[in-house]
């Protein structure tokens, strides 16, 4: 029997590999622990497409979503993780107010150890020894100033591809992450290479799958006090 939740969205990954998208929990409008949704566990389909094959459209940022639920399908270093019913998939239920956002922002300081970084990033990754220990692998957070920056990465000019990057501080820590939010990427890569300072931000930072020894953060997603990206 499929169980029903209610969440806010706070990420949706538009691609597969693998697609799924996340939330605060809501119970009697109070918001709870993290729900990691995903619509099978292959990674081959992407959020998008297992809505299309069901009818439903695709969870949008602030979206309050009613879920149905198969099971917790749990990882090492994603304990918040579930699998949607593959018949009654989700509905969205209304919006959440932009003006109560604060109240889903997570306490301070993030929850992931610090010092090691990617050639560029900052504080990006995690050591794998490090992840099974977290209760979350999602982190909502509100930095007062926010840098995006849109660059030109790779070991070469052969292997390079235009990526985007946001650069904030949680506390006294800086962070400088990949921006993985489909819609955000889709925004900074119309813009020339460049920094651009957006101020406030909520970010929705996100531990993925460890690769060589590191889990890596990203911003799942980004947006601004009003609910923008840029």
């Amino acid at each position: 029997m499929a169980i029903l939740k209610r969440l806010v969205c706070l990420a949706n990954t538009l691609s597969p590999h693998p697609g799924c998208f996340a939330g605060k929990e809501m119970v009697n409008d109070h918001p709870e622990g993290w729900l990691r949704v995903v619509p099978d566990d292959s990674g081959v389909l992407s959020t998008a497409q297992f809505g299309d094959r069901l009818g439903l459209s695709s969870p949008v940022l602030l979206d309050v979503i009613d879920v149905h639920l198969a099971e917790a399908r749990p990882m090492e270093h994603q304990k918040e993780r579930w699998l949607v019913d593959s018949e009654l998939g989700w509905r969205p239920t209304g919006r959440y107010p932009l003006h109560s956002l604060p109240r889903l922002v997570d306490p301070e300081p993030l929850p992931w150890p610090t010092g090691s970084s990617t050639q560029f990033g900052l504080n990006d990754q995690v050591p794998v020894g490090c992840l099974p220990q977290l209760s979350s692998s999602l982190h909502f957070v509100h930095p007062a100033n926010c840098k995006v920056s849109v660059l030109t990465a790779g070991a070469d000019r052969w292997n390079s591809r235009r990526r985007v990057q946001a650069s904030f501080r949680v506390g006294r820590i800086p962070y400088r992450i990949w921006v993985t939010d489909s819609r955000a990427e889709i925004e900074y890569l119309r813009r020339p290479n460049g920094d651009y300072e957006i101020g406030a931000t909520f970010i929705t930072i996100s531990a993925e799958r460890p690769y060589r020894g590191y889990g890596h953060l990203f911003a799942a997603a980004i947006m601004g006090n009003d609910g923008s990206h840029s």
